[in-house]
């Protein structure tokens, strides 16, 4: 497994979806920053960004194992986001693992949609 510490790219969805092309696995661990005024919905060097249709786009790819610690910014993705994913990722046509923290406000959970298990786990973090 390769570490990465800093990534420095120019468009960082771009990049995200080159790695997806070419990586069955990925995990990204968003490590505090030393900058204060970073917004609580901060993850990979972008704030406020709608990482529902970026997590669709990078699990639609060669990518089909995903997981994304962020205890520091928890609010990145959304409960809107989470639950879009929720509904779409059992239909986009392979078998997919994703995991990722997130702050849920819709309690705990598990179902399964087209044969997919879908359930969150208080006990996921890094």
């Amino acid at each position: 497994m390769r570490c990465v510490r800093q990534v420095v790219a120019t468009n960082q969805v771009d990049f995200l979806l080159s790695l997806s092309s070419r990586l069955r696995t990925l995990y990204i661990v968003q490590l505090p920053l030393h900058e204060t005024s970073v917004s609580n919905q901060y993850l990979f060097g972008l704030s406020n960004a709608s990482w529902s249709s970026i997590i669709l786009d990078i699990l639609s790819r060669k990518l089909d194992k995903l997981s994304i610690i962020n205890n520091e910014y928890a609010e990145y993705l959304t409960q809107q986001h989470a639950d879009t994913l929720m509904k779409r990722l059992p239909f986009i046509g392979k078998k997919v693992c994703f995991k990722a923290t997130f702050v849920s406000q819709n309690g705990r959970y598990q179902y399964t949609t087209n044969d997919h298990l879908i359930q969150d786990d208080e006990n996921y973090s890094f």
